[in-house]
């Protein structure tokens, strides 16, 4: 009789073994989660003056970000990309943020490559994105077209 009231504490104590376990990778795989970008858009937009490109993105949330680094290449090879910019992250848990920056001083017409990461608080680079776009051309001059006015004599 005593067996069987020890089995039953046994299935009890392991079942909150188990149901412990799960909790615990529940709470790990829940911080994994966490601990990244939701990134909503990434977009390259050829800039207004010569030479430029808008790099627009925007986040859902933010969790555990630093900052955002954009690198950039004429080639589409990532291993030779320069980091051009990093942006302070202003996002959180439950918001995120829309970001703009101007890339200028590039060559008109030429094709660049970007790649967006973010970086954690513990300096952990994460890739998010990547795109490419052409730069805005040389500025076209304005044409002004007058009327003519011939008289009669």
């Amino acid at each position: 009789m005593s067996h069987r009231h020890h089995l039953p504490r046994f299935k009890v104590a392991r079942l909150t073994v188990t149901t412990l376990l799960a909790l615990l990778l529940l709470a790990v795989a829940s911080s994994l989660v966490l601990a990244a970008v939701s990134l909503t858009y990434f977009e390259l937009v050829p800039g207004l003056g010569s030479g430029q490109v808008a790099v627009l993105w925007g986040t859902e949330t933010e969790v555990d970000v630093a900052a955002f680094q954009i690198r950039r290449n004429d080639v589409p090879v990532l291993s030779t990309a320069q980091v051009v910019h990093l942006e302070p992250g202003r996002g959180s848990a439950v918001s995120g943020a829309d970001y703009e920056w101007m890339d200028s001083g590039l060559v008109p017409g030429q094709h660049y490559y970007y790649w967006l990461y973010d970086i954690t608080t513990s300096g952990t680079v994460e890739f998010l994105a990547s795109d490419d776009v052409v730069a805005s051309g040389a500025s076209q001059p304005y044409l002004f077209f007058l009327p003519t006015v011939v008289g009669s004599s």
